[in-house]
């Protein structure tokens, strides 16, 4: 599955989630966290800020789930730092320059949303 920029701009949100959180890889609840994050991408500075990160043409992507969340009356915010209250603190603290990966359980997530791509494409566009 080819990642988008947005894509990858979640997964580093989520990967900052992690580490901030003292976990030692990223946590499907890491990445959902960052899933909500709009601000970054939708506030008086995001147009100058997405420019500068060449992600502006992918802001409807980038603020799609705390859309959706808002529109069925979730508040983004509210929900992830519920996600991190869950989570709590891990005792990792990362050494400057490793790198943290998806956890099997994430990774997982992953396969299966590619799996449901996939039919869905082929439901969808025969």
């Amino acid at each position: 599955m080819k990642h988008t920029p947005a894509l990858k701009t979640h997964l580093g949100l989520g990967c900052s989630e992690a580490v901030s959180a003292g976990f030692s890889s990223i946590e499907p609840e890491h990445f959902w966290e960052a899933l909500t994050k709009a601000e970054y991408a939708d506030n008086a500075g995001a147009t100058e800020r997405l420019e500068r990160l060449g992600l502006l043409e992918h802001r409807r992507e980038l603020v799609l789930v705390p859309s959706l969340l808002s529109e069925f009356g979730v508040d983004p915010s509210l929900l992830r730092r519920k996600l991190r209250l869950r989570m709590g603190q891990g005792p990792h603290i990362p050494l400057p320059g490793s790198t943290l990966h998806r956890s099997p359980r994430c990774r997982g997530v992953f396969e299966r949303s590619k799996v449901i791509a996939a039919e869905w494409s082929r439901e969808t566009w025969g």
